[in-house]
């Protein structure tokens, strides 16, 4: 009995390591290249974690660093590995601008900017994303991380505006979580 069940689980074994050999070797295919091009027009991602890890206000990308979205700002590789990066804009179209107590901080937004579908980037989606990014009652697990942001306005469709319960200088590190599209 004994050997007969170390007999099934070998079979067993030996044909789930045989689909994963061959679905790894599938994965080595350059698919989808485009014409005489040497790399492919589609990436396809694999993450253990659940389809909804990768929202905003679940935290994804919340240090700024993305295979598949772009926060405000993005720490730049540039510092070195000994010290902590700098943040320099991805969607924002230059640094920030806080006001002379750093309770209100204004973000000008890259214009040209589309997302996946082809909609167009803009003030509405920022909004958006830290909106549900601020509301724990909607499901964000990050919403600690904006405590002392009070409201996040658009004031036109490629500017908007941090206002914050205090001041705070630090405020643009928390410019770089991913922004999603508004719908």
């Amino acid at each position: 009995m004994r050997f007969r069940m170390r007999a099934s689980l070998t079979a067993a074994l030996s044909m789930a390591v045989g689909a994963l050999g061959a679905g790894l070797a599938a994965c080595g295919a350059v698919d989808g290249a485009a014409e005489g091009a040497d790399y492919p027009e589609r990436i396809v991602l694999a993450d253990r974690s659940n389809k909804d890890s990768y929202h905003p206000a679940s935290g994804y990308s919340q240090t700024g660093i993305s295979p598949v979205c772009d926060g405000l700002l993005r720490p730049s590789p540039d510092n070195g590995p000994d010290q902590i990066p700098a943040l320099v804009p991805a969607l924002a179209d230059g640094e920030p601008r806080a006001n002379a107590d750093s309770t209100d901080w204004t973000v000008k937004l890259r214009r040209g900017v589309t997302f996946s579908d082809g909609s167009e980037f803009d003030a509405q989606d920022v909004k958006a994303t830290y909106d549900v990014a601020r509301d724990s009652d909607r499901g964000s697990e990050i919403s600690y991380l904006f405590d002392t942001v009070r409201q996040v306005e658009v004031v036109d469709p490629h500017t908007v505006s941090f206002d914050l319960t205090e001041s705070y200088r630090g405020s643009a590190s928390s410019l770089n979580i991913a922004i999603a599209r508004y719908f």
